[in-house]
């Protein structure tokens, strides 16, 4: 199943399927403020924000299982993406980095 992943200035991910537009799949809630950057990985979404958070879902489950407490972001998360480390799969935010196991 293909997914539009969609980020709000009020702090929401919505899932569309990407054959049906007007038919919203899921919302996340859980960003304070704007959603800034969204990456797809799999199962997962990682998102940034204004709030300076770094969350990761669970697509399948629907929920944040993480936020990231990368610290040092003095202003919104402008990117993220997963990078594989030493065997450990991680979110990266900027420069920061955040091991999701």
């Amino acid at each position: 199943e293909n997914q539009i992943v969609v980020g709000t200035s009020e702090g929401v991910i919505k899932l569309y399927d990407d054959r049906k537009l007007n038919e919203e799949i899921c919302k996340l809630i859980g960003h304070r403020g704007k959603v800034t950057c969204i990456k797809g990985a799999g199962n997962w979404i990682i998102s940034g924000g204004v709030d300076k958070g770094v969350r990761i879902w669970d697509v399948k489950e629907r929920k944040c299982v993480r936020i990231c407490d990368v610290g040092g972001h003095r202003n919104a998360v402008s990117s993220v993406r997963i990078c594989d480390v030493g065997g450990h799969r991680n979110a990266v935010s900027s420069v920061r980095i955040c091991d999701v196991g």
